[in-house]
């Protein structure tokens, strides 16, 4: 039995009602953040996941069904401003990352990979603080090449702590693109590459039932209202501020993460 397939099993037989309330208050937070700024959710739960004693198995599997799900309805109500080529070559590109993302999963140990993952997002919301989005209309040249390797380092990171969109952020904001089409652009790509990278995690044995059979099915609703709330907020509200909030967030969750993980 794999590292993740086994942790994930027996968080499920251990479940307790606090951590699961917990986690549902965290999702439905992440959820808000995300439908104001369009990114975030993974950036902030699941470090705070990871924080509150659950196994990365869990963790990855719960952020990509519920991002799934959540971004779906994203996506259609956006579809007509999706750039569908550019998106299709970042899905293309991922594949492989996914797919190598979920063998990745099956072997390392947790207790390695909890505070990997809490440095890498305290790197990313470092990274993504000093970044300045290039305005409308001004954005640089994109290039295939830059699309497939984009969508490579997307799809490992999806499949192994669910940080997909960090890559794709720093992508995207470099085109200019109007907020509408980034968001668009990116619910469709997490829509088709979370469907994807669960597939993956499931054929490498990888992949947490308990997940899917528990936590997703509790936290799904207040996400899904997160989602509404955070939309219906984030055409009212400052984003760029708002953007700011979410990786400040982020930054703190993720040393939280670490210090937790060595504390253990």
């Amino acid at each position: 039995m794999t590292h993740s397939a086994g942790l994930g099993s027996s968080w499920g037989e251990k479940m307790e009602l606090l951590p699961t309330i917990t986690g549902g208050l965290v999702a439905a937070g992440a959820a808000v953040l995300a439908g104001m700024t369009g990114f975030g959710y993974a950036l902030l739960s699941t470090p705070l996941l990871l924080a509150l004693g659950y196994p990365p198995a869990v963790v990855v599997t719960t952020n990509l069904s519920i991002a799934l799900v959540t971004r779906t309805t994203v996506a259609w109500r956006l579809r007509s401003w999706v750039t569908w080529r550019r998106v299709g070559l970042l899905v293309a590109g991922s594949l492989p990352g996914l797919a190598l993302g979920a063998r990745l999963q099956a072997v390392l140990d947790p207790d390695t990979m909890r505070p990997a993952i809490g440095i890498a997002v305290v790197i990313a919301a470092l990274l993504m603080l000093r970044a300045r989005p290039q305005p409308a209309g001004h954005g640089q040249r994109e290039g295939t090449v830059l699309q497939l390797s984009t969508g490579l380092l997307s799809g490992i990171l999806g499949t192994t702590t669910s940080l997909s969109g960090v890559p794709l952020i720093f992508y995207l904001s470099r085109l200019g693109l109007k907020p509408v089409r980034f968001i668009g652009d990116l619910a469709v790509y997490f829509v088709l590459t979370n469907a994807a990278g669960l597939l993956l995690l499931v054929l490498n044995r990888a992949l947490a039932p308990a997940a899917l059979l528990t936590t997703t099915v509790i936290w799904l609703p207040g996400a899904l209202v997160g989602t509404w709330a955070g939309v219906r907020l984030g055409a009212r509200l400052p984003a760029l501020h708002f953007r700011r909030l979410v990786l400040a967030a982020a930054l703190g969750a993720g040393s939280l993460t670490v210090v937790a993980a060595l504390l253990r």
